[in-house]
């Protein structure tokens, strides 16, 4: 059942993120760029128009575009050392970047933004900044710094009192909280901003605090208050006709309803797809789509379902995003599996397998990003507590000697009544260092014990971030990666690259269900990961059937083709003993074909959402030639391969002369076997 916490979030924290003090209007590009090439027009009048032009013009549909523009922008300010409007230039850099996906670079241009206001005292043009900042952050799953930084603009807001931007940045706030699971701050925040929008009379505010305040009390299982606040926006929403709101009310109350209740939700359902059609909110429409589709199943009209599902996932591929096609993937697969269509199951299966992978793969990355900050923070927390300690001592060794020189001059005073005295005062003075150093020592070694055990404690977290790097990148790109924040592509000349494949893919899904298929597949896979491992061969990539790695990278040595070869013999053996036990239960089974071919790559990292380690070259398109060209059960290597290993005691090799490989013409191939 669909979940509408996803889309809340969007509308309640992006809606309301103050970018700029230019509006989004339709302005004359030419004229503005007429203003900008006349250099007899004042400096701050070419300024605002280059501005207007990055920002009104491309930002929110070009931001590559919007960064050039604004880099001009930047570029002119600096040589009139205006700050301000260099300031100004920076946050539309950042933002193009944002909302490109690339976060780092984003926060980089914030921060580099913000100083230049500090310097210049502009306290109140700095709320802004800081609340992109910590959309940027929260893109990274940093989401302590998040709330740092809403925080942190909510005071700059209520000292200049703003009480929309207040409003904004509390109902930001709750959105943080609530998708940390802190559901009752969340709603302490949210009612906060109702208040103001309503100060304000702000509908479109005080129609989200309404949605918002629903889902947190739904969060915390108060379904009676819940339904209320949904109600009310319900109501505002008819009453302002806010369309895209009324989508997002009708999802909630469809949500909030008892599964007992089947039709009441698609009633709700129902009117949330005819707006969203309407309104041309996709996202949200496939949403409505995969919930009726699910209900459809569960009453038995499964020619219903599967509509709404195909359409559903129709929608998702088109116009939504990688969440969407998970999910509406996953319900068609499921539907066609009902309906006995195996075949489009299996291909809409992998749809969802390839979509869940890429999210993880996202959401890992998060993680690492996330355990770095939280690595660097108790770093921080763990030297300023070292520093406390040292303060700590200073300060009472300070007391100590004031209370010591104190009693020094009162033992003056006190020599002048008698020796016996004078000896009785300094036992005391003698007692009292005794007991005020035991005292010290005893402060220092608790001290000292807090910050070994904070030091544990960030160790460990610092090898959980250490493993999840690991397992999207290889080691020495994820070490460069981390000295470097990029890791550059290389040219390696000698790599030996194997490709597999499973022969008669097609015919046995058809006698498997998906989930079946994917299992078998998920089992191979992983067992080749292992051998990967044991022979030091980088694992590539899968794509469907296919298995890709190579050896001798990212860092070259000289036994890539003996590691590759080992790897692929073990692989064809463990097919083989699967397939026999496969035989003996009157199982289907995989066949496999592999193949090897040794050359130059370029191996580097892709992707500025989500990270992969992967290679180029003809070298790639070759050995996957081999594996075509091959037969099963063999491992077939090229005659550069071959080459590098002819004289190993530990192979034989059946030549099979030239044989034509697709694309490539006639190619020498061998067959290698264990001595």
């Amino acid at each position: 059942m669909y979940n509408f916490r996803f889309t809340l979030a969007t509308l309640c924290f992006l809606t309301f993120i103050t970018l700029s003090d230019y509006g989004k209007s339709q302005v004359d590009i030419d004229s503005l760029r007429n203003v900008w090439n006349d250099e007899s027009n004042p400096d701050e009048d070419r300024l605002k128009a280059m501005h207007i032009i990055a920002w009104n013009g491309y930002l929110f549909t070009q931001p590559d575009s919007a960064f050039f523009y604004a880099k001009q922008e930047y570029d002119f300010a600096k040589s009139k050392d205006l700050k301000i409007k260099m300031s100004d230039a920076l946050n539309t850099m950042a933002i193009s970047y944002a909302i490109r996906g690339n976060h780092p670079k984003a926060i980089e241009y914030y921060e580099e933004c913000m100083e230049i206001r500090k310097e210049a005292d502009r306290k109140d043009l700095l709320g802004g900044v800081l609340t992109n900042l910590g959309l940027s952050h929260r893109e990274l799953g940093n989401y302590a710094k998040a709330i740092e930084c809403q925080i942190s603009s909510l005071k700059l807001q209520e000292e200049f009192k703003d009480t929309l931007g207040m409003a904004h940045t509390n109902n930001n706030i709750s959105v943080l909280y609530q998708e940390q699971g802190e559901f009752e701050l969340a709603l302490k925040y949210s009612k906060q901003s109702l208040v103001q929008y309503k100060l304000m009379d702000y509908m479109e505010g005080i129609n989200t605090a309404y949605v918002t305040i629903g889902q947190n009390y739904k969060s915390i299982g108060d379904d009676e208050n819940a339904l209320k606040y949904l109600n009310l926006a319900l109501n505002y929403c008819k009453t302002y006709d806010f369309q895209r709101g009324l989508v997002v009310v009708y999802l909630g109350l469809a949500d909030l309803t008892a599964d007992s209740q089947p039709s009441e939700k698609l009633e709700y359902l129902t009117k949330a797809l005819e707006i969203a059609r309407k309104n041309q909110e996709w996202t949200m429409a496939s949403k409505a789509l995969t919930s009726m589709s699910g209900i459809q199943l569960d009453n038995g009209e499964k020619t219903l379902a599967l509509k709404y599902a195909r359409e559903s996932y129709d929608i998702a591929k088109s116009k939504g995003s990688l969440t969407d096609v998970q999910k509406s993937s996953a319900v068609l697969a499921e539907v066609l599996e009902e309906l006995g269509i195996y075949g489009e199951a299996l291909e809409v299966y992998q749809v969802h397998i390839d979509a869940r992978d890429s999210l993880r793969s996202e959401q890992n990355q998060k993680e690492v990003l996330r355990q770095s900050y939280k690595y660097q923070y108790e770093k921080q927390a763990v030297a300023d507590s070292i520093k406390a300690a040292e303060a700590a001592k200073l300060k009472d060794a300070e007391i100590a000697k004031e209370k010591a020189e104190s009693k020094q001059q009162r033992q003056q005073k006190y020599a002048l009544f008698g020796g016996l005295a004078i000896v009785l005062l300094f036992l005391g003075f003698v007692y009292n260092r005794f007991k005020v150093t035991k005292k010290q020592k005893g402060i220092i070694e608790e001290q000292k014990e807090e910050v070994d055990q904070a030091y544990v404690s960030l160790n460990v977290e610092k090898e959980k971030s250490e493993e999840l790097l690991l397992n999207i990148l290889p080691e020495e790109v994820a070490e460069e990666l981390k000295e470097k924040g990029a890791a550059d592509a290389k040219l390696i000349d000698h790599v030996t690259v194997l490709f597999t494949d499973f022969k008669g893919f097609t015919a046995l899904s058809e006698l498997l269900t998906a989930k079946e298929l994917v299992h078998e597949i998920n089992r191979c896979f992983s067992a080749f990961d292992q051998i990967m491992g044991k022979y030091n061969v980088e694992k590539i990539k899968t794509i469907g059937d296919a298995y890709m790695a190579a050896g001798g990278l990212p860092l070259p040595n000289e036994t890539h083709a003996k590691d590759v070869v080992r790897a692929a013999m073990e692989i064809q053996k463990y097919m083989l003993d699967l397939a026999e036990a496969k035989k003996q239960k009157g199982q289907p089974f995989f066949e496999i074909r592999i193949g090897v071919h040794t050359g130059p790559v370029v191996a580097g990292i892709v992707g500025v959402k989500k990270f992969q380690y992967d290679i180029w070259g003809d070298t790639v398109n070759t050995a996957s030639r081999m594996e075509s060209s091959g037969s099963v059960g063999k491992v077939n290597i090229s005659e550069a391969t071959y080459l590098l290993l002819k004289d190993e005691p530990e192979f034989t090799f059946e030549s099979r002369g030239a044989i034509e490989a697709k694309g490539k013409g006639k190619l020498e191939m061998f067959f290698v076997e264990h001595a």
